[in-house]
This record gives structure tokens, sequence and C-alpha cells, in this order.
């Protein structure tokens, strides 16, 4: 059987003698089995995208609900699947490579972690550039629930422009800092 399911039907259409192709009557059932062999093929190809969070639709509030996150349907798609992206990657206890994870789920770039263990608190670095975070408060939701609870977490969003001004961003606990380097 093919992809698609109208492929499928017509080998067996050849197969049978030619009076019954040329048959009224079999060619109408034949045409009504394909119309049942694509809905349900295309049933199928359905339910299955909803066993991935990258192709997920109607299940979204079931992977919600069994990760422990709130249902909230009037977010975007890409949101509530990035959140459970995070969550997915989150699992066990918090390294610097899973924190890594989780910020790419919310952004596509590269992210670098820098630790200040005297400080108690790191710093999460991210090119603002090639992908910006769309949603910093669940971006920073998720890490404040994989990080230890006694660490201060600072986003960094470094964006570079087709000059030598450069220009970034800082966001920890709710505060921006705006940081600018002009070179003359």
């Amino acid at each position: 059987m093919t992809r698609d399911g109208i492929k499928a039907i017509h080998p067996l259409i050849e197969q049978l003698p030619d009076f019954y192709q040329n048959s009224p009557e079999v060619v109408d059932l034949q045409n009504a089995f394909t119309k049942q062999i694509n809905s349900a093929w295309m049933q199928r190809e359905e339910f299955l995208n909803q066993l991935n969070v990258q192709t997920a639709t109607w299940s979204l509030p079931i992977w919600e609900y069994l990760y422990g996150i709130e249902v909230d349907t009037t977010r975007s798609l890409e949101f509530r699947r990035a959140c459970i992206l995070s969550k997915l990657r989150g699992n066990g206890t918090a390294t610097l490579e899973m924190m890594k994870n989780v910020a790419k789920s919310f952004c596509n770039s590269d992210v670098e972690i820098i630790e200040y263990n005297d400080e108690f608190r790191f710093e999460i670095k991210f090119d603002g550039t090639a992908s910006a975070i769309e949603n910093k408060d669940g971006f920073l939701k998720a890490i404040r629930e994989l990080k230890p609870a006694h660490l201060q977490e600072t986003l960094i969003e470094m964006t570079s422009l087709p000059s030598t001004l450069y220009v970034g961003t800082a966001i920890g606990s709710y505060k921006q800092e705006v940081i600018c380097n002009v070179n003359i």
C-alpha cells in the first residue's frame, strides 16, 4: 500500500477480470473503497502526528497534562510545543547540558551558559540576531523549574548590528537592563 490510499486500490481493480472493470457497479464499489481507504489513511497519519510533540495539534492538552503544564489554548501551538519540549528535555538532575537543551527548545541559536559559582548565579547567553525567544517569561519559568533554587539566573540576548554598535539586553528576576557597547 502506498502513502496515499488512492494508488493502493488501483492495482486491485487491475487484477480483476476485464468484465468487472467495465461494470459500473464494481467501479462504484471500488471508488467507495478508495474513499474509505483514503479517509482511514488520513486518520492514521493524523493520529501518528499526535504522538510527536513537534507535530501534535489536538493532543497538546494531553501532553501538557502529562508534564504538569497549565493548559492555555490562547497560546500559539509553537509556544505550547516549546514548553512541552523543555519539560521533556529537562527531566532529571539539572546539568549545564540539560539547561542548554531547554534553552534551545525556546530559540534556534547556540546557547552559552556561564557559571559564577562563588556568586551563586549563572548567565544564559544566546544570539538574538539568529533567533529571538518568543516568550521570555515561559523560558525563564522553564529554567527556574529546572535550576537549583539557590542560584540566580540572568538571560542575555546578544544582538549584533551590521555596524560597530552592539546592543544586548539582560533579564533577571523580571528586571531588564540594557547594555550598550559602542566602538568609534
